[in-house]
């Protein structure tokens, strides 16, 4: 069983080529930085929920495409748009309740999961070619995004905090630096690829490579 961690949809859309029609889980179709998930494990899924008031419409700098951040966490699919795709619609505020009972019901189904004896393998990217403009530099990007020793160790330590059992990770990796910082973990824990900017759907034969 594959469960996406983030960072983006992509990962979701690589487990699908693998293995289509699994379950949804909260991570799959949202962008998610490195503390969101990691708080979203500290605090069972609470910090997940969210008011109006903290819900930040956030526009990419580069595809001027809109949608909703809260803390590290954009919930870049579940508010709707305008006419012209790109705007988040005028009343997007009325779904606040909705999005949250959705993510409580979604929390709950990973949770069941995750703390179960079934084998799995939590799996990472932050290959998007368009991940970057969730970041303001390099750095910025790093600190969300990366997938280096210091991302093992806090999301190992969040999991197995959460209570996680029997489970991999899998890391698939924008930096050949990344890859390197990580050597030294036992293949039973870490599984982790290079592959550089990836578009949103990568062609089947490099997912096969990637999971191979």
């Amino acid at each position: 069983m594959f469960i996406s961690l983030g960072f983006s949809c992509q990962t979701r859309f690589m487990i699908d080529a693998l293995i289509p029609e699994q379950k949804r889980q909260p991570f799959d179709f949202n962008i998610t930085s490195r503390a969101a998930l990691i708080r979203a494990l500290a605090t069972d899924g609470e910090s997940l929920a969210h008011g109006a008031d903290e819900a930040l419409p956030y526009r990419m700098p580069g595809d001027f495409r809109e949608g909703i951040g809260v803390a590290g966490m954009y919930f870049w699919h579940d508010y709707p748009l305008g006419d012209d795709r790109l705007s988040l619609h005028a009343d997007w505020r009325d779904k606040v309740a909705e999005v949250n009972a959705k993510y409580a019901y979604l929390w709950r189904r990973f949770s069941e999961v995750i703390r179960s004896g079934d084998e799995k393998t939590f799996v990472l990217c932050n290959t998007q070619k368009n991940l970057t403009e969730f970041a303001d530099d390099e750095a910025d990007f790093a600190e969300k995004f990366g997938l280096g020793r210091q991302a093992f160790d806090e999301i190992a330590a969040a999991l197995d905090g959460y209570g996680a059992k029997n489970y991999r990770l899998k890391f698939i990796s924008r930096s050949k630096d990344e890859v390197a910082e990580t050597s030294g973990i036992a293949g039973d824990r870490l599984d982790h690829r290079f592959a550089g900017p990836l578009r949103l759907r990568p062609d089947p034969e490099i997912v096969a490579d990637l999971f191979g």
